[in-house]
C-alpha cells in the first residue's frame, strides 16, 4: 500500500468518528493526494502505457471491438436467462435491471470480469491495490415516468477511482449513452470548477451544478455513441452520467467492473450494494 493509500484509510476513519475534526482532515488529504497521485507511467507494460495516459489525459479511454456482435448476444442470452430465473437478486428501479455479481452467473461475463489488463491499469492509475470487487449486468429500457438510476449528474468517488464499461449493445443518442464532462477529472479543473459553479467539498450529487455547466461550457459534454462490444475505461471522478433513453423500444445492455482497493471489500460494501450473487466472493478478496 503506497504512503497516500495508507492516508485515506486513516483520514476516512477520523471521519467517521469525528466528523468535524475528519472533515478537515478529509480536505487536507484529499487536497495532499490529489498532488501526488501516479502520473508518469513509463514503467508500465508497452501495450497499457497508451491506455493509462489517455486515462490520465482524457479521463475516459474506448477500446472497440472488446467482443465480437456474437458473443454481445450470447451474453444478453444469458443475463435475460438469469434475470428471469433468479428474481430474488434482481434490483429494479424504474426501467433499470440489475444484477451485482453477474459473474457468477454467466462464463462470458466472468471473461470481462477477469480481464487482467484493466485490472492493471486501475492498479497503475490509483497507485493502490485494487481488485474487481463484483461485475454489474444491467438491463435499461425506456419506461415514462420512471428515472434510470444514475441517470443524474455525479461523481462516484472523492479520489481516483476506475471503471471498466462493456456495451453489449449499440449506443446511440437515444439509448442513453454515457456522458462526462471533459476536463472535470483534473485536480486544477476540480478547484476551478468548484469556484465557478458552487460544488460543496465531497458533494456526489451535481445534477443542478453540471447542468448549469454544459450549458455555459458545451464544448465539455461528452457522449459515448459506440457500437456493440464496445469497452469503456473512466476515472469515476469525472463528472458523469447514464443519460435517459429518449426512445421506446431502445434497451442498453451493459456490464461493469467495480474495482475498489482490496481493504474495502468489506460487510459494508455488501450492504450498501445488497443484494449481492455471492457475498462471501467479495469477502474472499481481501484476503
Amino acid at each position: 500500500m503506497t504512503a497516500f493509500a495508507q492516508l485515506r484509510r486513516t483520514a476516512k476513519s477520523v471521519v467517521q468518528k469525528s466528523p468535524v475534526i475528519g472533515g478537515l482532515a478529509s480536505r487536507i488529504e484529499y487536497h495532499l493526494q490529489a498532488r501526488h497521485f501516479p502520473t508518469d507511467f513509463t514503467g508500465a507494460q508497452a501495450e497499457l502505457r497508451p491506455w493509462l495516459d489517455q486515462l490520465h489525459r482524457d479521463g475516459v479511454v474506448l477500446l472497440p471491438g472488446y467482443f465480437d456482435r456474437q458473443t454481445c448476444e450470447a451474453c444478453i442470452l444469458e443475463l435475460d436467462h438469469a434475470m428471469a430465473a433468479r428474481l430474488d437478486i434482481v434490483q429494479v428501479s424504474g426501467s433499470d435491471r440489475r444484477v451485482y455479481g453477474a459473474e457468477h452467473l454467466s462464463p462470458v461475463v466472468q471473461r470481462f470480469a477477469a480481464d487482467q489488463n484493466f485490472l492493471t491499469v486501475a492498479r497503475l492509475y490509483t497507485g493502490d491495490d485494487i481488485v474487481n470487487a463484483f461485475t454489474l449486468a444491467q438491463r435499461t429500457h425506456r419506461l415514462e415516468g420512471s428515472q434510470i438510476a444514475n441517470s443524474g449528474w455525479h461523481r462516484d468517488s472523492f479520489y481516483r477511482q476506475v471503471k471498466a464499461f462493456l456495451y453489449l449493445t449499440d449506443v446511440d443518442v437515444d439509448s442513453g449513452p454515457f456522458q462526462y464532462l471533459r476536463g472535470s477529472h483534473r485536480y486544477d479543473e476540480f478547484l476551478r470548477d468548484q469556484r465557478r459553479y458552487g460544488f460543496k467539498f465531497h458533494q456526489g450529487n451535481l445534477q443542478e451544478e453540471a447542468t448549469r455547466m454544459a450549458d455555459r461550457e458545451p464544448q465539455r459534454l461528452a457522449s459515448v455513441t459506440v457500437p456493440a462490444g464496445t469497452a469503456v475505461l473512466a476515472n469515476t471522478f469525472i463528472i458523469h452520467r447514464g443519460s435517459p433513453i429518449r426512445q421506446t423500444g431502445h434497451q442498453r445492455y451493459a456490464l461493469t467492473n467495480y474495482y475498489f482497493p482490496r481493504t474495502d471489500c468489506t460487510q459494508e460494501l455488501i450492504d450498501h450494494y445488497a443484494p449481492l450473487v455471492s457475498p462471501g466472493a467479495v469477502l474472499s478478496q481481501r484476503g
